[in-house]
């Protein structure tokens, strides 16, 4: 589970803004712009700017390429091997 903690220390370390970071841990969780516009009170073309920027930031092109980014951005966090680095 990620804890808002390690959350925290990733999304700085992956040098998101606040708002960014909610966002894309919203995004995470597989929503669609459309909820994560009405969770955070956003218009969904706002959300879908700052996904758009966040994509551009992290050199991603897609949810998939983000959420392995992510993952590993959180193994590091935590110190664990994902299985394609252990020997």
């Amino acid at each position: 589970m990620l804890t808002p903690e390690i959350w925290t220390k990733v999304s700085k370390k992956l040098r998101l803004t606040p708002r960014q970071a909610e966002v894309v841990y919203l995004v995470l969780q597989a929503k669609q712009h459309k909820q994560v516009a009405a969770e955070l009170g956003l218009k969904t073309s706002t959300v879908r700017m700052h996904v758009r920027y966040v994509f551009k930031q992290l050199d991603v092109t897609d949810r998939m390429e983000l959420a392995l980014l992510i993952f590993h951005a959180i193994c590091r966090e935590c110190d664990i091997k994902p299985h394609s680095e252990q020997p």
